[in-house]
């Protein structure tokens, strides 16, 4: 099981701290990534940034967008999880294709950062930025 992170989400899910990011704030509702017997799968969600965000944007360069997924069940929701992504995965944002090691090292869970899409969004207030993940993710 794996899910993709999330702002504002009934759910949350904690990752492991990482040199790669600091205080880290959920942007969508996490989306959990279901695991089929034999075909690929793809999650999909819009980000679109209210005023104050893309503001942000604007004002701090070192503001990031990132892509987090975590390879197990986020129960429970206190125990912060290793950042990794289905074995097979590709992701895209605004149908450009992201080009990011979403394996890490060893296909080993933790090896791998987030993914970072700010440069492929689209940062203004109230333009709609589509994220799929597809991925194949097998119950066998």
């Amino acid at each position: 099981m794996a899910a993709m992170g999330g702002y504002q989400a009934q759910r949350q899910i904690q990752f492991k701290s990482s040199p790669f990011y600091e205080n880290p704030r959920t942007l969508i509702a996490p989306i959990e990534l279901k695991a089929r017997e034999h075909t690929r799968d793809t999650a999909r969600c819009n980000i679109t940034f209210n005023h104050e965000q893309a503001q942000r944007f604007q004002e701090n360069d070192n503001v990031r967008v990132m892509v987090f997924c975590a390879a197990e069940s986020f129960e429970p929701a206190w125990k912060p999880q290793d950042i990794a992504f289905p074995h097979h995965a590709e992701l895209k944002i605004n149908q450009d294709d992201v080009r990011a090691n979403l394996k890490g090292l060893k296909n080993k869970p933790g090896s791998t950062r987030p993914v970072d899409i700010t440069p492929l969004l689209r940062k203004k207030a109230g333009q709609q930025n589509s994220l799929e993940l597809v991925y194949a993710l097998t119950s066998k």
